[in-house]
């Protein structure tokens, strides 16, 4: 986990910088902070068994549209961070 903490302190500095001065920045960073950890955590092994059971083909799991739906995943959260920097 130590290569872990340049980037958590990295979202936080964003997370932080990005909330509006009128809320109160710790109720803020601990609810959004939180959810955007936990649910692809807790989503991702039912959403990876789904993909496997529908990609079926002749009795063996198909791995190819797993790692598909994996690789559209990465590509769209890194489109997504990028209107970050012109928020500031």
């Amino acid at each position: 986990m130590i290569r872990a903490n340049p980037w958590n302190s990295a979202y936080s500095l964003l997370l932080v910088q990005l909330t509006p001065p009128a809320l109160p920045a710790g109720v803020v960073f601990l609810g959004v902070f939180n959810t955007a950890y936990a649910m692809p955590q807790s989503l991702a092994p039912f959403a990876g068994a789904w993909l496997l059971t529908v990609g079926v083909a002749g009795g063996a799991p198909d791995d190819d549209l797993l790692l598909g739906a994996a690789a559209a995943a990465a590509l769209a959260g890194a489109l997504i961070v990028l209107p970050i920097e012109k928020a500031k």
